[in-house]
């Protein structure tokens, strides 16, 4: 029996995932990039070119149709009457992002006529990117704007809070001992309500903006979705207010579908509480959520294409409204960039579990035929007239599709720099789809049936070429992930030159997101469910290991590590996740996950490659270790661990790679994650801190 989740049905899109990757039309997709930027209205202020627009005729449309031509050709949509040649672009916006690590960019970029021969005044390796600030400044057009915290948070009415209790009342769910709770417990108190309505939109909804606070009213919300809200909420309180979280979870699905709204084209609110719901049962709790939400995600994203959410577009702003107009035109265009912004976050959330999970996905990047999300000035606007204000000079009416092929073309430098953390990470997770559907159709086209699936140098055989090879779709996919890197990079640097920069709030979701690209990293080049099974995980998903599975993993990790065409995408993997563990200790606090679901089990990923590097692929094959003479065998987890880490790091070439692999004691790394992941109220982290018990015990 296969462990890959075959709830769902994996739709072929991987078949139209090619014109993303054609290189036939560089010039004419480079200047609609660039033509889609911002102008000067001569002002100082900047006028958004709005993108090409899409119509229901197919004879138009500019995107693909799901048909049997996998290449589409795009080159007519890209130059349309009217628009704006490159000339009359502003040369700054114009001007090609900084590009991975090219040091004539870089200098361009940050010291203009400083830098001669190529090389730069500073060291700049790698990540250090710190030390730029004390030598360079970014241009000013280039920071991102701030907006002040909004103060008030939304307060639960009596009325409120009595459509809830009388919702739990009704619903009857009960706790892990059967028995039925009750509407007087103090984890149901006005004051205990108004706590978990403030965690999810300070805690939930800033990580995850799914709910327009500024018009978010919850008198005027159906209890559902209330009790949704609060339930999430509820998770990041204490142990008791979590699993009564869950208990009342267990009861909200059958309402959802008994409710008079639920049908084919739910509103909007519906949607938001089937998510919330799938969400809390995917991230937040047991193993009997997690299979249940499994079982309703497909239904989630049925009902999300039949509303049509992955089509909504940026609306045209009138500057004739005021007054009632302008109040409604801004809750209108509130109301369809939270349709769109559902739709985002489902397609997140689905291709971090197909990517880091092996889980079959159900919703392709390619069906995203939608804008970016507004920035979040505008998103934040507490106003119809602040928010009118901010539209009118966002830069960020750049429709998702294009920007994501401007990663994977290699010759198109016009990506745009204006876009603010959400939208780079609704992009990586977009690499991330396009990396999981040429995947799938590796291991469809060879017809492969087995539980395992194809690792990294097996697909890179697949995709004509050893991996170093520019050709390969492997390869093309690891460039755009490092081209988003160095943008995602240098939008930091801008936003810690900003005023309002808050490092305490920003640091842990950088960290989060640079950890989910370094995962997406690793399982581009190796099968994580192989890593899962070798490390001796019991179940995956709820499914069994069995004794064949462990061996078909067991060969081909073997395989992988000793293959000498594979050499390159090991030292890769050892790089990237040692680079997690890295950040892990160094920018945040003893106890802090960040509040990015995804952050723990990346950890785990990275744990598990490290562990796989160091022992050769099996606690039976373990290395020699070496010890300086008299070293107690208890040596503090922590510091053994920081040994590990700086030893692998300091490796400048291959042959420094093989002689460090298997030279250092992974027990100090396994044994203070499985503590830190142990706090982790989620059952998948539950089992994977058993499995760095495990290894934590075996000497490697």
């Amino acid at each position: 029996m296969s462990l890959i989740a075959n709830s769902f049905n994996l739709m072929p899109f991987s078949t139209s995932v090619d014109w993303l990757l054609d290189e036939t039309i560089p010039g004419a997709f480079d200047e609609w990039m660039q033509n889609s930027m911002p102008m000067p209205d001569g002002e100082g202020h900047t006028i958004p070119v709005q993108a090409p627009s899409m119509t229901d005729d197919s004879s138009s449309t500019t995107y693909p149709q799901f048909n049997n031509d996998p290449i589409i050709s795009y080159a007519s949509t890209l130059s349309k009457p009217g628009a704006s040649s490159l000339q009359s672009v502003n040369a700054e916006i114009a001007r090609p992002l900084l590009n991975d690590y090219d040091p004539a960019l870089l200098k361009d970029y940050f010291f203009p006529g400083q830098c001669t021969n190529g090389t730069l005044p500073l060291s700049f390796h790698g990540d250090d990117r710190d030390s730029i600030l004390r030598q360079g400044e970014v241009p000013v057009g280039a920071r991102p704007k701030s907006v002040p915290p909004r103060k008030k948070l939304p307060e639960l009415d009596e009325g409120s809070r009595s459509r809830i209790l009388k919702l739990i009342d009704e619903t009857q769910p009960t706790t892990v001992d059967n028995m039925v709770i009750t509407t007087s417990s103090n984890l149901l108190s006005a004051a205990s309500l108004q706590r978990y309505s403030n965690l999810f939109f300070t805690k939930f909804n800033v990580s995850y903006p799914l709910i327009h606070l500024p018009t978010f009213d919850p008198s005027l919300t159906d209890a559902l979705l209330l009790i949704a809200i609060l339930s999430i909420g509820a998770t990041y309180d204490g142990k008791d207010s979590h699993q009564m979280a869950i208990d009342i979870h267990n009861v909200l699905r059958p309402r959802i579908i008994q409710h008079p709204s639920f049908n084919e084209q739910p509103e909007l609110w519906l949607l938001q509480t089937i998510l919330l719901v799938d969400c809390l049962g995917t991230s937040r709790a047991d193993h009997k959520q997690h299979a249940m939400s499994n079982m309703f995600h497909g239904l989630l994203i049925n009902l999300l294409r039949r509303a049509d959410c992955q089509n909504i577009r940026t609306p045209p702003i009138s500057s004739s409204c005021s007054g009632n107009q302008l109040e409604h035109q801004w809750k209108q265009a509130m109301h369809l960039e939270q349709r769109k912004r559902l739709a985002l976050l489902c397609f997140c959330w689905d291709t971090q579990h197909a990517v880091l999970f092996s889980q079959a996905s159900c919703l392709s990047a390619i069906e995203l035929r939608l804008s970016l999300p507004c920035d979040l000035e505008t998103w934040e606007a507490e106003t119809a007239e602040t928010w009118l204000n901010s539209a009118r000079k966002s830069s960020t009416n750049l429709l998702f599709l294009p920007v994501l092929r401007a990663y994977l073309h290699p010759d198109t430098h016009a990506r745009p720099r204006q876009l603010d953390t959400f939208a780079r990470y609704v992009l990586l997770h977009g690499l991330m789809s396009i990396s999981s559907d040429l995947k799938r159709r590796a291991q469809t086209s060879l017809g492969r049936s087995s539980m395992t699936l194809f690792t990294g140098w097996e697909l890179t055989s697949l995709c004509s070429g050893i991996d170093n090879q520019d050709g390969s779709p492997q390869g093309r996919i690891r460039r755009a992930y490092d081209k988003w890197k160095a943008d995602f990079e240098m939008y930091c640097l801008d936003l810690k030159l900003s005023n309002r920069y808050d490092a305490k709030a920003f640091t842990p979701l950088k960290t989060a997101i640079l950890a989910l690209y370094r995962a997406a990293h690793i399982a581009l080049n190796v099968e994580v469910l192989d890593l899962q099974i070798l490390a001796g995980a019991e179940n995956i998903l709820g499914k069994p290991v069995k004794p064949h599975d462990y061996e078909s993993s067991r060969k081909i990790i073997h395989g992988w590590l000793a293959s000498p065409r594979t050499r390159i995408t090991v030292s890769r993997t050892a790089e990237n996740a040692c680079r997690i563990v890295r950040d892990a200790i160094s920018d945040l606090e003893e106890n802090d996950l960040t509040d990015l679901f995804h952050y723990p089990w990346c950890l785990y990923l990275a744990c598990l490659s490290i562990w796989v590097l160091h022992s050769g692929g099996g606690v039976d094959a373990r290395p020699q270790v070496k010890e300086p003479a008299g070293q107690p065998k208890d040596i503090d987890h922590k510091n053994e661990m920081i040994a590990l880490i700086g030893g692998m790091l300091s490796c400048e070439s291959m042959e420094d790679w093989n002689h460090t692999a298997g030279a250092y004691r992974t027990q100090g790394l396994m044994c203070f994650m499985a503590k830190k992941l142990g706090t982790v109220r989620w059952a998948a982290m539950r089992e994977g801190t058993k499995v760095l018990e495990r290894l934590g015990r075996h000497p490697s």
